[in-house]
């Protein structure tokens, strides 16, 4: 067993993880861990991390896993989990035979709450969140990521109150490398990735089950104001958690998600390609969360929530068991 230091490990190397992994690489940090399916490894491999558009990157990393069980013994001090968030039930368990002490899990994710998730599976005081406000696509053939887009900066906090130095040494790490982030408290990151999903519920879902792309989404004057009716619907369910976000909050949505681009994003590319998407972590989480009060309308995330898991249904990745209880039931607080 060896006891070789490994700064950096990144479990997933989709695009968000490709990226990630890149800006690493790029900054001459070439003693970093990813670890993907054979699949993408074997092309990681061949052809290296290669990013194009926003950033131009084009390099190999160090070390290469197809199994997150064979960073046992491997002495990683930040591992940066960049998989679907529909991932963790799976991964979550893994992520606790090879934790240690000194390891830092930082869910690199969307949706609301993965930082809970694998604070069930190792000390939450060594569980962190980033909130990745960069996007782009990745041809899934040749493994070339494009990076789409980039509003900086990325924030990133402890899941628990504690002291915010070890933090912050992280987000300024990230910010070295091309990834400006700024460290936050355990209570903010939460309002953060929260507002987040706001803006994640208000096109991925959309957009993936009408094919069009964001650009397409908002350029038309029915889907734009679908967008924005998401939008209404997710902030006021912020508001009832405690989360204001400033008076022009939705104005400000708007001009977040107008910047998205003419293309898909990740959800119409799982749909397309029979997987399981991140639903329940997005519009889902909006839904549930609403079920905690009385008089929230979130019909329109329902609808969509419904109309996501509905696919996934007849591709055959989800059973039509297992559609959550606040879709399934009129009761509030049902589940």
């Amino acid at each position: 067993m060896t006891s070789e230091e490994i700064p950096v490990a990144i479990v997933g190397a989709g695009t968000v993880g490709t990226l990630l992994a890149g800006h690493f690489l790029r900054a001459g940090h070439e003693n970093i861990a990813v670890v993907d399916v054979p699949a993408r490894i074997e092309q990681i491999r061949q052809k290296g991390i290669r990013v194009s558009q926003h950033t131009s990157i084009d390099a190999r990393p160090k070390h290469l896993f197809t199994d997150v069980a064979q960073l046992a013994g491997l002495n990683v001090r930040t591992l940066f989990v960049a998989t679907k968030s529909n991932h963790l039930e799976t991964l979550a368990p893994e992520l606790k035979k090879v934790h240690h002490p000194g390891m830092i899990v930082v869910s690199f994710q969307n949706g609301i709450g993965t930082e809970g998730y694998i604070a069930n599976f190792i000390d939450p005081a060594k569980v962190a969140r980033v909130t990745v406000n960069f996007a782009g696509s990745r041809d899934e053939d040749a493994g070339d990521v494009s990076m789409s887009w980039f509003h900086p900066p990325n924030f990133l906090g402890p899941h628990t109150e504690q002291d915010l130095a070890p933090f912050e040494q992280l987000a300024g790490l990230l910010s070295d490398v091309g990834l400006e982030t700024r460290a936050v408290s355990h209570l903010e990151i939460k309002r953060q990735a929260f507002y987040k999903t706001v803006l994640n519920a208000a096109l991925n879902a959309l957009c993936a089950t009408s094919s069009l792309t964001m650009a397409e989404a908002m350029g038309m004057k029915h889907t734009r104001d679908l967008a924005r009716h998401l939008l209404r619907e997710a902030l006021t369910v912020a508001a009832h958690v405690g989360y204001h976000y400033g008076e022009d909050a939705l104005d400000q949505c708007m001009g977040y998600i107008d910047k998205g681009g003419d293309h898909y994003p990740s959800m119409w590319y799982d749909l397309q390609a029979k997987r399981r998407t991140e639903i329940d972590f997005i519009n889902g989480k909006i839904v549930k969360v609403a079920m905690m009060f009385t008089h929230v309308d979130v019909g329109l995330n329902r609808f969509f929530c419904t109309q996501v898991m509905t696919e996934e249904i007849r591709s055959g990745v989800r059973s039509a068991d297992d559609v959550p209880n606040y879709l399934a039931c009129k009761v509030r607080l049902c589940y």
